[in-house]
Parts: structure tokens; C-alpha cells; sequence
């Protein structure tokens, strides 16, 4: 015996090794480089480069040249205020290059796809990030907001929301608080600041500053201390007149070059002065509208009355702009409005007072329709430091605000009134390469910002979504990314919903709807609204994965173990949208064998394995159907039995758990029995083994015993006299024994038929390799053994769980109700004898491979179609009576469910193009797809995975043009487990 056991783990160890060498040499392809578009003229290129190079320095000029290709790029110029889709910008040394939509992309740039994205240039903020300062003047023009200025601050948050250049304020809190300064928030640090000295900032409604007092010093007796003295502004009509002396004064000095005789050095007067030289240009805040009047009517004034003061002016915040917006359309000013709208929280309560100022969301809309839109900006809230400016956009845009203007308003108009509009603010030639990569286009209330780069550099990434995968798996796999699929129809199983989004965690769905919730960094695929999503396709029945390998399969067999890696056979069906195969076997031993639902796109065994028992299958073809099902039946029944000795374990379980004590028949754990019985099986066996791989027949002798349909005995070698336990059954003639020797892929099988009394014949198999036995009863007597009884408790009482018989697992699993029994059967009394038999008395769930002659077991299939399903094909068709016969459409209309099989390996590639034919055949393009999706995984069990698009299920979705059975539909993207598979062709 101890030769033979060698033998066959020697046995064990070559299959395995075969079976990992097989594995060891697939190999997912390498993606092909992506396609070029179609190409504009070199010369476009060329001249956008010479111009994108005088703004530059020569380094930068001969910097490598960098292509982004994005779902949508927005230029925002006034050329080209809208997307270019799809869209390509060039960029080298920091600046941008080109844009368009067909530009020739040159063969030594690097190209970075970005085709689920959306492109625009970075937010720039008039409203600003306020450095208020602390001095008590009125007039404090020497504060510099630029001193306030930390390139070192952490500034992450405004980079998120999309801010990458800002104006700074030195405060709203004065008449002349200071001068502003325009910065960038990323960046080389020593390259941040645009504009030291940007503006002059005036606020109205700035009232009553402190009194300035200035104690003497020295201190004494003999010196009075002089009053405070009291500041303008204290009332509304003191501010304008106090703003106008200041500044003739200031220009006094700016032309004479020095102060009035005997007036005191005033660091701000001379700080204003010095802003009148430099022509700086008047940021004026006004909320009020008798404000913004007013400021319209100085700015008109003054400006003719002093041709050499300040380079214009621009008006800020305006919460009451809605009133007067016909005089500020009329002035020609640009203007900020602060959308002030609380968002966050309610805000202050307005109460009953008539001049308390209610922001209204109307208010940049109403100026845009005036006639201001071309110069209008968007602006937080004043001392909103987070400049959520994007959100800001959205406000407006929901107040009447057309959305092509908003963008504007927060990116090239906000620039250009800042003065560094030659810079950054749009996407154009020669322009810093200031940009942002969004999930989604701009106003889509779900995008987010998942990246922004400063002079062609990533300054910021966004985390990744949140995701529920293990981390023990996350941090050996990378999980798969967070998606929301958008599209005009998503197909859920049994209803179509229109304009709808599914959002995709962990390889799951998530939410199903019209508006899911879009979790920050989540990628967006805006499919269109003609897409139409579907579940993906089910292969009702096929051999992926086997590779031609067409050895019988027992039931012990995990076929699922097969499959280790995507191998190109694998991707390309996946790529034609078949995601889930049921793989079975192409041949199957008498005890059945295991189908496996497996997907078809993965990155490990744990994703490409939905189900390592989705169904047992049994074949009927070329046997006696009555001996077959009845064999069927035996095992059926010696599964029960097996069930219930778990079901009895897993309730003895809970009731120790729970502290109660089981019932258990009351028995010595060990004893010697002794039994006498003269049956076809009890007595001593002489077998022979004999094939590859042994090199010559071995012997050996077994004592069997058999107890009602439970065999058990020993095998022992001669040579050492060594006893290996035997375990199994008999059902009828069939006799099934488990060798009790370990061996890494499993235990020695042993199946035989009692083809005459005291004569067997079968095979010993392990794995996929098997070798010949014959065995000869040459005593009946009875046989003596000691038989050692399991324990059926362990000290501590915990019950002991049954021993496993891989063979009955899988028919345990039917019996559960997580799988189904698959028939292979020709001819109508094979058929109906298995239905009979399995459907009407045993009550398991069938699914019948589509035998020859369908047409004639319609009949028989129609009376039992709850409890039976039909796999249609290979072949759709089939003669009769001079006609071509559609089965699928023909059991379809009888209400009979239906999936459609392959029966092939990788030309189940082909199962989508057979959807087609039938749905043009007669079965519909629903029909068709249900065949495919919904009924295909029901009649496997599989629908709480699979099949349809709702919460919980698998992310398994097929993204087409249009209905997936329509003429002129294409598959875009296919998407298994989350993941999108590789659309390059193997």
C-alpha cells in the first residue's frame, strides 16, 4: 500500500506542477500606447510654440513638451469660452503651448491621458484671503498686504477647492486699509507673488474708526495730555469727502515730491502719495446700494479731475447691486460680487429690520443681464478665507447667472481685473500652465477638484475616495477606484431608468439613482446622455480557462482552482462584454462535477471567483438515463443525510455557545465492534492498479465492510503491512471510497462499478489524473477491524464539526439553495426521466443544457418552468421541417426561462454578437438582454451578485451607445469588480 500511496502523490505532485506551470506561463498583455487624434497642421503647433516661447525663458523653451488628452479642456479666452471636446493642450517649460480639440501631438512629447476628466485653469480669487491689520487709522495706506504673506503656510484646502491664485487684502476694516497684492498659492516659493502692490483698497461703510491718541513722552507734570482725536468717517457723508481730501493731499506730494511746510511726517499719507505715482488702481468695497452710487459718481468725478491719479478702478461686493444695476452697467466698471448667501450654516437672522442687508442669490445675474458680464467676478463672502469659489459659481448660476459666464467670472475676468491676466486665468498660448483636472465639467454638483498643477506641476492631489475593501487586502491589492457612471438610461433588471447615476465602491454598487452621492476624489464617467448601462453578460455555460483540457472532472474537483490570472484568452472576452462565465467541465465523472462562476477580468483568484459552486453538473449522454438518474438520486439522498449531520453539528454548536448541553446518544469514545454480514461488498478485495504514471501494475489487498449504504475498511500494503482507512458509500452499483492519505491537492478517490458479483471496475483519480483499478472479492466472510469512533466533543464540550466529503459539498450547496443541478441529456426519455425525477420528486432547482431536438421537449420542460431553466446553444438554430427552428425564441415565448451558453473557451467572445442574432431572430433586444443579464443569473442562483444593477450587487456594467441589441450600438467600456478593463485590442 505505502508503494501505491507514493505512487499516487507522485501523481498528485506532477498534476500539480503541470497545473502551475500552465498557470505560471499566462500573462495578462501589455496595454498598446495610446492612439494619437486626428492631426491638425504641424504648422498650428509650431506657431502656438513660438509664441508660448517669447513669453518664456530660453531654458523653458527647451524644456520636454508634455500633452494632456482630457474628456473636455476649457480654455475660457474669450475666443474660445467654452469646452473643447475632446481636448489636447501642449505644454512646455511651464507654459502653455496650444489648445484644441485635433492638434498634432509631436513624437517625442509625453502624453498623460486624462479621458475621464475635465480640464480648466485654476480659480482665481478677487474676493481674496483678508490679512486684516491692527492699526487704529482711518486712511493706513502704508499697511502692504504682501508683508502678511507666507509662502510657507499650509494651503491645502483653498488648492482642493480649486484656488490657485488669490488676492491678498489688508483688510476691510478702514477707509484706506492698505495695498493688496495678487499672489499664487503653489509653486516655487520665490515665484509666488504677481503683484507686490495691485490696488489701493477703499471700503465704504467703514465707520467710526478708533480716535487716535498719542500719549506724551516723556511723561510730566508740566506737559497736557492731548485729546483722542476723532477719525473720519463717523457717518456716510463723511467718507467720500474724507477719501478725496486724502487723495488731493496725496497728490500734492506725489508732484511737489515733498510734504506741506511744517506738516508732520505721516507714513500713510506718504504711502498714498507713493500709490499716486504708481497710478495704483482704486479697489473700492461697497455693499449698500446708495454705496455703490456713490462710488460709481467718484470714480466718475474724481477720474476727470485727476487724469494722472489712479489706472482705473473696480467695485467689490455689491450686496445690493440688484438695485442700482443699470448705473453700474452704464459706469463701464468691472465689479466683484460677493456671493454672501450662507451655505454652511443658516447665518444671522435678518429680523425685522427694513435696511438690514439680505444677500440674494439673483444679484450676479441681474448685472450680468445689465450688460456687466464681460467684466463681472465672483467672490466668497468677505472673510471667507476657504474661498470655496466653485460653490460660490454654482450660487450664481442658480440666481440666473449663465454658467459659461461663471466660469469666467472665477477664472479669466478676476484675472485680467487684477491685472495678471497676461498670466494665469485661461488656458491660451504663452499663459502660465495653471490648471486643474476635475472629476466631472465644472458645475456638475459632484465634481471635484482631484488635482491642480502650477506651471505645469502637480501641486496638489486629491486622496483617494474612501473605501470599504479590508485593509488586509488593501495593502496587498489596490482596491478598486471610486465610480459614479452617469448616463441617458441604466438598464436595472427589470426597468430602465432614465438619467441616472451608479456609484461604485469596492467593487460593489453602491448607490443606484438619479443623484448619488458623488464621495470627494470619486472618478466620474459621464457616458452621454444616448449611453445606456447594462449589467454585464452572463456565459450560461462554457470552458474558459480550461485550455482544451477535456479530462473527466469528479465533484471532488474545484474547478474554480483553475483559474489564477486574467490571461488574454480571459480579456478578450471580457473586452466583448461577457464578464461572468459558468465554468464547467467538458466532461464529468459519474459522481458529477463542480461548476464555478468566475469572472473574467481580475486581479487575483479572490476577484475573479464570484462562486467555487454555482452548480453540479451531471451528463446523461450515451448512458442508460435510467441507471444515471438513479444514481443521481443515491447521491442526492447520501447528501441529505450528509446536510443533516451538519445541520445537527451547527445546532449543537449554538447550544453549546449558548451554554446549553446537547443531546447526545450516550457512547464510549473508543471501542472495538465486531460485524458479521455477507453483502456485494463485505469481504476481502485483491486490486490491481495499473497506467501512467506507474511504471508496472501494482497490487494490494483491501477488507471492506459495508453498514446500509456506508462503506468502510483498510487497505494494506504487503510490503509493509501498513492499514490506510477507507471511507465511502454505495449507491446502487456505483461504489465511491476516499483514501485517507493527505496530499497537497487533495485525497485519492476511488471510483468503481459492480459490473458482476465479486467484480469491480473503475479508476482511483486525484486532482485531474486518474489510473486504472480492478478489484476481485476473494473472501466474502466477514471482516474484523478495530474501528476508532470520532470524538464527538472536545474536552471543553465543543461539539466536533462531521468529517468533509468534498463530494457531497457541492450537492450540500443545491441542497441550500446556493446552487443548481445542470443536466446534459439528449433525447426526450433522458429528459423527462431527469426532470421527473430531480424537479417533480426531489424538488431541486435544473438547468437543462439545450439538447438536440429542443423543439420536441418543449412539452415536457413547459408544465416544470419554475423549477427549470434552459442554457440555449451553442448552436441557436437548428433545421426543422425546412425551416430554421429558434429555440431561445421559441422557449422564451413559452414562458420558459432562458440563458444563452457558449459551450466554448474564448469564443464566448462571440455570446453578445448571438444576443443580437436572436434578438433579430424574434427574441427582442429585452429579451435578449434579459437572457444574458437577469435570467441567466437567476437560474443560477447568482442574482443576489449578479445580473442587474442594484445596491449590493457586483459592479460588473457595461457602458453601450444605445440599447445593447440595437443595429448601431457600440460597447465603449466595460467595467468587472469595479475595474475597468484595458480597451486595447489583444
Amino acid at each position: 500500500m505505502k508503494r501505491a500511496a507514493r505512487s499516487l502523490v507522485c501523481l498528485a505532485a506532477v498534476g500539480g506542477l503541470a497545473l502551475l506551470a500552465v498557470v505560471a506561463h499566462v500573462r495578462i498583455a501589455g496595454a498598446a500606447p495610446p492612439s494619437a487624434p486626428p492631426s491638425a497642421p504641424a504648422t498650428e503647433v509650431a506657431a502656438a510654440e513660438a509664441d508660448a516661447a517669447r513669453s518664456s525663458s530660453p531654458a523653458a523653451a527647451q524644456a520636454p513638451l508634455l500633452a494632456i488628452r482630457a474628456r473636455a479642456i476649457y480654455p475660457v479666452t474669450t475666443a474660445v469660452p467654452g469646452p473643447v471636446e475632446p481636448g489636447i493642450m501642449l505644454l512646455r517649460g511651464g507654459k502653455v503651448v496650444a489648445v484644441g480639440s485635433d492638434l498634432a501631438i509631436p513624437a517625442d512629447a509625453r502624453v498623460v491621458d486624462l479621458s475621464d476628466q475635465v480640464v480648466v485653469p485654476g480659480f482665481v480669487s478677487a474676493g481674496g484671503i483678508e490679512r486684516p491689520h491692527g492699526g487704529a487709522e482711518s486712511v493706513s495706506a502704508a499697511y502692504r498686504a504682501v508683508d502678511a504673506f507666507d509662502p510657507y503656510a499650509d494651503t491645502r484646502l483653498s488648492l482642493s477647492r480649486g484656488v490657485l491664485t488669490t488676492y491678498l487684502s489688508p483688510g476691510g476694516h478702514r477707509l484706506v486699509s492698505g495695498v493688496g497684492a495678487v499672489v499664487k498659492l503653489a509653486g516655487p516659493r520665490d515665484q509666488r507673488v504677481l503683484l507686490a502692490a495691485a490696488d489701493l483698497n477703499v471700503n465704504l461703510d467703514a465707520f467710526d474708526p478708533p480716535p487716535l491718541f498719542k500719549p506724551p513722552f516723556y511723561a510730566s507734570s508740566d506737559v497736557a495730555i492731548e485729546p483722542a482725536i476723532v477719525q473720519r468717517p463717523t457717518s456716510r457723508l463723511g467718507q467720500l469727502l474724507e477719501l478725496r481730501e486724502r487723495l488731493m493731499a496725496a497728490r500734492e506730494i506725489a508732484i511737489g515730491g515733498t510734504r506741506p511746510s511744517g506738516a508732520p511726517f505721516d507714513a500713510h499719507q506718504a504711502a498714498l502719495a507713493d500709490a499716486w505715482r504708481q497710478r495704483l488702481p482704486l479697489r473700492i468695497q461697497a455693499r449698500r446700494a446708495s454705496d455703490i452710487e456713490d462710488a460709481v459718481a467718484f470714480v466718475k468725478e474724481f477720474g476727470a479731475a485727476a487724469a494722472d491719479g489712479p489706472a482705473g478702478a473696480y467695485l467689490v461686493a455689491l450686496s445690493e447691486g440688484e438695485r442700482v444695476a443699470e448705473a453700474v452697467w452704464q459706469s463701464g466698471l468691472p465689479v466683484v460680487v460677493r456671493v454672501e448667501s450662507s451655505f454652511r450654516s443658516p447665518g444671522a437672522n435678518a429680523g425685522p429690520d427694513p435696511d438690514a442687508l439680505v444677500p440674494r442669490l439673483s444679484t450676479a445675474g441681474r448685472l450680468a443681464a445689465d450688460g456687466a458680464a464681460a467684466r463681472l467676478a465672483l467672490a466668497a463672502a468677505e472673510g471667507d478665507n476657504a474661498q470655496d469659489l466653485r460653490f460660490a459659481a454654482i450660487l450664481a448660476i442658480r440666481g440666473g447667472l449663465a454658467p459659461e459666464t461663471a466660469l469666467a467670472a472665477i477664472t479669466r475676468v478676476p484675472a485680467e481685473i487684477l491685472g495678471v491676466g497676461e498670466r494665469v486665468g485661461s488656458l491660451a498660448s504663452g499663459r502660465d500652465a495653471d490648471f486643474l483636472v476635475l472629476s466631472d465639467r465644472p458645475f456638475e454638483i459632484g465634481a471635484t477638484v482631484l488635482s491642480a498643477y502650477v506651471a505645469g506641476q502637480r501641486v496638489y492631489e486629491a486622496p483617494p475616495a474612501p473605501t470599504t475593501q479590508p485593509a488586509s487586502r488593501a495593502a496587498r491589492i489596490e482596491p478598486p477606484p471610486t465610480t459614479v457612471i452617469k448616463a441617458g438610461r441604466i438598464w436595472l433588471g427589470d426597468e430602465v431608468l432614465a438619467d441616472g447615476q451608479v456609484l461604485l465602491e469596492s467593487g460593489k454598487i453602491a448607490a443606484v439613482g438619479h443623484r448619488v452621492p458623488v464621495p470627494p476624489g470619486a472618478r466620474i464617467i459621464d457616458a452621454g446622455r444616448d449611453a445606456f448601462v447594462v449589467p454585464g453578460f452572463i456565459d450560461a455555460h462554457g470552458f474558459l480557462g480550461l485550455a482544451g483540457d477535456q479530462t473527466a472532472a469528479s465533484a471532488e474537483l474545484p474547478i474554480a482552482r483553475t483559474v489564477a490570472v486574467a490571461d488574454r484568452p480571459m480579456l478578450r472576452v471580457a473586452q466583448a462584454g461577457v464578464t461572468t462565465v459558468l465554468l464547467a467541465p467538458y466532461r464529468v465523472a459519474g459522481n458529477g462535477g463542480r461548476v464555478a462562476a468566475i469572472k473574467t477580468y481580475g486581479l487575483d483568484r479572490d476577484e475573479l471567483v464570484s462562486r467555487d459552486v454555482a452548480a453540479v453538473k451531471y451528463s446523461l449522454r450515451g448512458k442508460d438515463p435510467v441507471t444515471e438518474v438513479e444514481s443521481i438520486k443515491r447521491l442526492v439522498e447520501a447528501a441529505r443525510r450528509y446536510d443533516e449531520q451538519w445541520k445537527k453539528y451547527d445546532e449543537d454548536l449554538a447550544k453549546w455557545k449558548a451554554g446549553e448541553k446537547p443531546a447526545t446518544p450516550a457512547r464510549a469514545e473508543s471501542e472495538e465492534k465486531k460485524e458479521v454480514r455477507v453483502d456485494p461488498i463485505t469481504g476481502t478485495w485483491e486490486i490491481t492498479l495499473s497506467g501512467e504514471p506507474l511504471p508496472e501494475p501494482v497490487k494490494v489487498t483491501a477488507k471492506l465492510r459495508l453498514t446500509g449504504d456506508a462503506i468502510e475498511g483498510r487497505m494494506t500494503d504487503p510490503a509493509s503491512g501498513e492499514e490506510v482507512p477507507l471511507t465511502g458509500t454505495l449507491s446502487g452499483q456505483d461504489v465511491r471510497l476516499e483514501v485517507d492519505v493527505d496530499t497537497p491537492i487533495g485525497k485519492p478517490v476511488i471510483t468503481a462499478r459492480l459490473e458482476r458479483e465479486d467484480y469491480m471496475k473503475g479508476a482511483v483519480t486525484i486532482a485531474n489524473f486518474s489510473i486504472d483499478l480492478e478489484a476481485i472479492r476473494v473472501d466474502k466472510g466477514a471482516v474484523e477491524f478495530k474501528v476508532t469512533r470520532r470524538r464527538g466533543k472536545t474536552k471543553d464540550g465543543r461539539p466536533e464539526p462531521p468529517k468533509v466529503d468534498e463530494a457531497l459539498e457541492p450537492l450540500r450547496a443545491v441542497l441550500g439553495g446556493r446552487a443548481v443541478i445542470v443536466v446534459e441529456a439528449d433525447g426526450a426519455l433522458a429528459v423527462n426521466l431527469a426532470l421527473k425525477t430531480l424537479t417533480d420528486e426531489l424538488k431541486l432547482p435544473v438547468v437543462l443544457l439545450a439538447p438536440d431536438g429542443l423543439s420536441d421537449f418543449v412539452e415536457i420542460i413547459r408544465p416544470r418552468s419554475q423549477g427549470v431553466a434552459v442554457a440555449v446553444g451553442p448552436d441557436l438554430v437548428r433545421p426543422r421541417g425546412g425551416v430554421l427552428y429558434h429555440a431561445a425564441v421559441d422557449y422564451a415565448r413559452q414562458g420558459i426561462r432562458i440563458g444563452l451558453q457558449s459551450a466554448a473557451e474564448d469564443a464566448a467572445r462571440n455570446l453578445p454578437l448571438m444576443g443580437l442574432y436572436a434578438a433579430q431572430s424574434g427574441l427582442g433586444g429585452d429579451g435578449a438582454l434579459r437572457a444574458l443579464t437577469i435570467d441567466a443569473a437567476r437560474m443560477y442562483k447568482l442574482d443576489d451578485r449578479l445580473g442587474a444593477i442594484a445596491p449590493g450587487k457586483d459592479a460588473d456594467l457595461l457602458i453601450f451607445t444605445g440599447h445593447p441589441f440595437d443595429a448601431a450600438s457600440r460597447l465603449e467600456r466595460v467595467i468587472v469588480g469595479g475595474r475597468e478593463v484595458p480597451r486595447d485590442p489583444l
